[in-house]
């Protein structure tokens, strides 16, 4: 068996490999979410310490900039050259990459 210390809330979904345990499923799980590249309020409220409110307000004023619409998706290199950060600045504080 593996250890994956904060992965309880994952025992029901179907994916357990051949030790009985859901290793795979979640090392696809943690890599679909390193990979991604789309970032969200969420992210943002991370990353900021601020609230819900200020980070759709900051999504919305970075999606105006790049010119997409209401409902367009807007990605961390977006997001980091609005603000002139480095993507990896928001990215390790995201996903804990120290």
């Amino acid at each position: 068996m593996h250890d994956f210390s904060g992965a309880f809330l994952l025992y029901r979904l179907s994916g357990k490999c051949h030790h009985g345990c859901y290793c795979l499923f979640l090392s696809k799980y943690i890599s679909m979410l390193i990979n991604r590249i789309v970032i969200y309020a969420q992210d943002v409220m991370i990353f900021t310490g601020r609230s819900k409110s200020y980070a759709y307000n900051v999504l919305n004023r970075v999606r105006k900039s790049v010119g997409k619409g209401k409902h367009g998706l807007i990605t961390f290199q977006e997001f980091a050259d609005f603000h002139g950060i480095h993507v990896n600045e928001l990215t390790d504080v995201l996903f804990r990459k120290h």
